[in-house]
């Protein structure tokens, strides 16, 4: 197991509101841990957000004795959503803040993810797979056949999601599961990404790429070079250590 990532706050925004976490090795009983979280609700509220979510998931992941991966993740993931939300009731600085998630596990050849809000994860392969579904307007709009494909990428709400931790008492989270080949590269990451590239964008670039580092480099490069309107993080995967060619 092998990861890259990286993170900046882009060429538009002054702070940067997005956290990552990685481990190749074990936390509590998980066999290796990554996430990306994308922070709102104004200036140092975002990053509380984003921070505290880590920090809650990790912490809570560290202590849990549940063997089963899914349940593991959704009980952090709840966890930190309270979390948040009791932060923003008892302090009005961070009232109304909140982050997205997207969370991943790999064991025995198998993925296991949780995402809430429109952070994403994508496997590449022989093709390039979103596997999460974004929680927000555009995208709600795009998958009900209201708005075109180009539509997606330019719509103006295309800002506004429909589900993040921190904005109720409890939260709905999505649980994919999804087997890997040891040629599989998974990639985790902010809207930051997304907004600037196509996933057409990203699979020439990642095929482009001989390795995972290369690949997160030249990804953050077309980014900027595209304007930066947000900020940007992602994490790269290579489960069976395999260089790419």
């Amino acid at each position: 197991m092998r990861s890259f990532a990286l993170t900046d706050k882009g060429l538009v925004r002054n702070h940067n509101e997005d956290y990552y976490y990685v481990s190749d090795t074990p936390v509590g009983k998980l066999p290796n841990l990554y996430i990306i979280a994308d922070g709102m609700g104004g200036h140092k509220a975002g990053d509380i957000a984003s921070k505290k979510a880590i920090q809650h998931i990790v912490e809570n992941v560290e202590k849990n004795s549940d063997w089963d991966v899914v349940q593991a993740l959704e009980n952090a993931v709840r966890v930190a959503n309270k979390a948040i939300f009791d932060a923003g009731e008892e302090n009005q600085n961070q009232k109304g803040m909140g982050t997205t998630i997207v969370a991943c596990v790999i064991k025995d050849d198998t993925l296991f993810v949780t995402n809430v809000g429109d952070s994403r994860l994508y496997v590449y392969a022989d093709g390039f797979e979103q596997v999460t579904l974004d929680h927000s307007v555009v995208e709600e709009l795009y998958r009900a056949g209201h708005i075109s494909e180009e539509d997606r990428y330019n719509h103006p709400n295309k800002n506004m999601i429909t589900r993040a931790l921190g904005a109720e008492e409890d939260v709905k989270v999505d649980r994919f599961v999804r087997p890997l080949s040891s040629s599989d590269l998974i990639l985790l990451c902010s809207d930051g990404l997304n907004k600037m590239l196509s996933d057409d964008e990203v699979r020439i670039i990642m095929s482009q790429a001989k390795t995972i580092e290369d690949m997160g480099y030249a990804l953050m490069k077309a980014c900027l070079d595209k304007g930066g309107i947000d900020n940007i993080t992602l994490i790269i995967i290579n489960s069976g250590n395999e260089v790419q060619s």
